[in-house]
């Protein structure tokens, strides 16, 4: 049986706001709460529900503030780390040596890794890079559509072009599938985003 990390359709962006739409959820109950108890009050005045809106339109303030803020802060933060990214000198090297070595697009054999130790040196980097930008999409620490229109190429086609090595690594066979963490997040980005292409 296929044992899977963590759902990768739970990474999309509109999850990534749950605890900003439980906090407004409970917010809007407490409103209807609040304006059901004045309502029960033999003597309710007018200024406990100006106080009582006041409050709820305050609070629905804050909501979109924090909303919009967590926005900003995710988009800024991935575009940081695709600047970043795009100036390693050490991806560039291993990415470029890599292609002229294998070529842009086949399978590579994993007899053929494994017998270079410079390029297996540059597979398990590039994987690593890959690995550790897909759990931070996961984490939502980065932005799941900004990754997706910038790196799901890449991100695609160096798995598809490794996946007898990461099979290897990871312990697969034709009739298992292993539940090793190796390249756990990577695997399950790559089955996401590898759909559009079927």
């Amino acid at each position: 049986m296929k044992v899977m990390a963590f759902n990768p359709k739970r990474i999309r962006p509109y999850f990534q706001n749950t605890p900003i739409v439980i906090v407004g959820v409970f917010f809007v109950i407490a409103f209807v709460l609040g304006l059901w108890w004045l309502n029960k009050q033999p003597i309710s005045d007018n200024k406990d529900y100006i106080f009582l809106f006041s409050v709820f339109i305050a609070g629905i303030g804050w909501i979109v503030n924090i909303y919009y803020a967590t926005k900003h802060q995710r988009a800024q933060h991935t575009i940081n780390t695709l600047l970043s990214h795009a100036r390693d000198p050490s991806y560039h090297k291993y990415f470029k040596e890599f292609n002229k070595t294998y070529g842009d697009d086949r399978i590579i054999e994993l007899k053929e890794i494994q017998s270079n130790s410079e390029m297996k040196e540059g597979a398990i980097y590039l994987l690593n890079e890959y690995e550790f930008m897909a759990a931070a999409i996961k984490s939502k620490d980065l932005d799941y559509s900004l990754m997706k229109n910038t790196k799901r190429k890449q991100v695609c086609t160096l798995y598809r072009r490794c996946e007898p090595f990461i099979k290897n690594v990871r312990g697969d066979t034709v009739n298992k599938v292993s539940t090793s963490k190796i390249y756990e997040h990577l695997k399950d980005l790559y089955e996401d985003w590898s759909e559009e292409d079927k």
